[in-house]
This record gives structure tokens, C-alpha cells and sequence, in this order.
């Protein structure tokens, strides 16, 4: 994909920018995950897969084209669902996996689909995951 191509599909107006609260269904009844659920996913996940979702999370913000297969796969090594996501970044193409619970599969889609572009970083998602707990 050329560079213009891929400036024009980020700045898409089909797509609405969501906040960090708002992917959470604790906050939204059309969010993707509770905050318990999510903080028991990246319990879970191991260090090696907590830098890869902090990685797609970027990628998604950023706008990166994302192209992800429907189904869901049970992983050999931590017995979660997962998925594969691949990106492409112009100059490479690159396939991580990225690990599902509750409804984070139709999160991947929509980002995919560009109904949605996440405005937050992992951090950011993380935090509003954790807010109640530090309070």
C-alpha cells in the first residue's frame, strides 16, 4: 500500500475514536471486556504476550491496517482463546497473537473494519482497568 493510501485510510471519518472507559463494559453496554476480565487476561498472558498487546494496542491506535482470520484458537501454552492479527506497516508485514475474553474478538474486528479506532494506549487501558482498585 502506497503511503498516501494508507494517510488517507487512518484519517477515515468512518471511524469513531474511542477512550479507554469506554472499552469497557463496566462503562459502556457496548464496550468489549469488563475490567475484571481483562485484568485476569494480562494475569495470564505472561510477560513475553503483555509487550506484544501493548504492541497491537499501538499499532491499532495509530491506525495501522489490521487483518485478522474470525476464529479463535485455544493456546497450547496458556489454555487462553487467542487470535492471530497481522499488520501491515507499509514496509512489513508483521502476525502477532493476540489473546481474547469476552467480547476483545469484536473489538479486533471493528478496529478491522474501522468502525472504531482505539484513542488510548495500553497504559491508558490499563490504568481505567486498575482505577477502582488504587482509589
Amino acid at each position: 500500500m502506497s503511503d498516501i493510501i494508507a494517510t488517507i485510510l487512518k484519517s477515515s471519518p468512518n471511524k469513531k475514536e474511542m477512550k479507554a472507559p469506554d472499552f469497557y463494559t463496566d462503562n459502556n453496554p457496548n464496550g468489549y471486556c469488563s475490567k475484571q476480565g481483562f485484568k485476569a487476561l494480562l494475569s495470564q498472558i505472561g510477560e513475553n504476550n503483555l509487550q506484544k498487546a501493548e504492541l497491537i494496542i499501538e499499532y491499532l491506535s495509530e491506525g495501522y491496517s489490521n487483518d485478522n482470520p474470525a476464529v479463535t484458537y485455544d493456546d497450547e501454552e496458556t489454555g487462553l482463546k487467542m487470535m492471530w492479527t497481522k499488520f501491515d506497516l507499509g514496509s512489513s508485514l508483521q502476525r502477532m497473537p493476540f489473546f481474547v475474553t469476552e467480547r476483545m474478538a469484536a473489538f479486533m474486528k471493528d478496529c478491522q473494519k474501522r468502525k472504531i479506532k482505539p484513542g488510548f494506549t495500553f497504559e491508558e487501558l490499563y490504568l481505567e482497568a486498575v482505577k477502582e482498585d488504587t482509589v
